[in-house]
């Protein structure tokens, strides 16, 4: 079954705005995008249903199709063939795959690959279709396309990360991230993460080595930080005010 995860949104009480409001440039988060305009729902739901098995890399830029996102989680980065390497966006549910290539790039191969975090159910819609979707309905274009100018605010802070701070910095910012998917539990200690990321795609996430990314994660599991139960991390449910302290005691 594909990882659920719920639509929400950064608030002011966003654990990664918590931990790091001072260091952020251009978005309240790098990486994640906020869902697409809830109308987009209707239009896909008789749409065909694709199922992206987890750790897939596909390249979708020389793609004809528009993927709504109903469960799972897709990293994009730019680049071809099959590696995969300093992640710009990351797509969750009520997003949508594909679309600003369909609308400001129609018909154009572009360099940029996907890689599924879990396993991933997507409808999928052709181009042709979904541009003169948006023709009919000239108020949901207009409210898309100004939803694209918050999207790449997050992704040019996501290339920030990857580009400038250092890889403790970055596996932090890219856990917490994580986090702002994960149901609130207030009685929890541990909040697993609902991804099935190898730890070497990790690495690739974030510009940094394999070997970097298991050092670092050791050394927090040892500090009581985080736990690997059934493959997956857990993070303790003081992890953001935790490791920022820690993190300033290294600079």
């Amino acid at each position: 079954m594909a990882a659920q995860f719920p639509i929400m949104s950064a608030s002011s009480t966003s654990a990664f705005i918590q931990a790091f409001a001072s260091d952020r440039i251009y978005a309240s988060l790098p990486w994640l995008l906020e869902p697409d305009d809830s109308a987009f729902e209707a239009f896909f739901l008789n749409c065909p249903l694709k199922e992206i098995s987890a750790h897939q890399i596909f390249f979708f830029g020389g793609q004809r199709q528009v993927f709504y996102i109903e469960s799972g989680l897709i990293a994009t980065c730019f680049g071809r063939g099959d590696t995969f390497d300093r992640m710009a966006s990351l797509f969750r549910p009520g997003t949508l795959l594909g679309a600003p290539k369909a609308v400001l790039h129609p018909g154009k191969d572009m360099p940029l690959m996907a890689l599924a975090l879990s396993p991933v159910s997507v409808r999928v819609m052709e181009d042709a279709a979904f541009i003169k979707l948006l023709e009919q309905d000239r108020d949901l274009k207009l409210r898309y396309l100004m939803s694209l100018a918050k999207h790449h605010e997050r992704q040019i802070e996501g290339l920030l990360v990857c580009g400038v701070d250092p890889l403790p910095l970055r596996l932090a910012k890219l856990l917490i991230v994580l986090l702002e998917l994960v149901p609130e539990d207030a009685d929890a200690a541990w909040k697993r993460l609902t991804i099935d990321a190898r730890v070497s795609e990790v690495a690739e996430l974030i510009h940094a080595t394999r070997p970097a990314v298991s050092k670092v994660l050791n050394a927090w599991e040892k500090q009581g930080l985080l736990r690997r139960q059934d493959g997956r991390l857990e993070l303790a449910c003081d992890f953001p005010e935790r490791i920022r302290g820690l993190l300033i005691q290294d600079e």
